[in-house]
């Protein structure tokens, strides 16, 4: 009979961060949306822009 060895499968974890920085984000809108950096700061600032009047 074969035993269960640690390293065979893991159950899944989510990932672990929960906030991205100013770059990462950034890089995270530049990659999904198709644009460039600047384009990215500005989708986030009128993203933030959004929320502040929101509260």
């Amino acid at each position: 009979m074969k035993k269960d060895s640690p390293g065979n499968k893991r159950p899944y974890s989510f990932p672990s961060v929960k906030e991205l920085n100013l770059e990462q984000a950034k890089q995270f809108v530049a990659g999904h949306a198709n644009c460039s950096d600047h384009e990215a700061l500005a989708i986030l600032e009128s993203l933030g822009r959004e929320l502040q009047e929101q509260e």
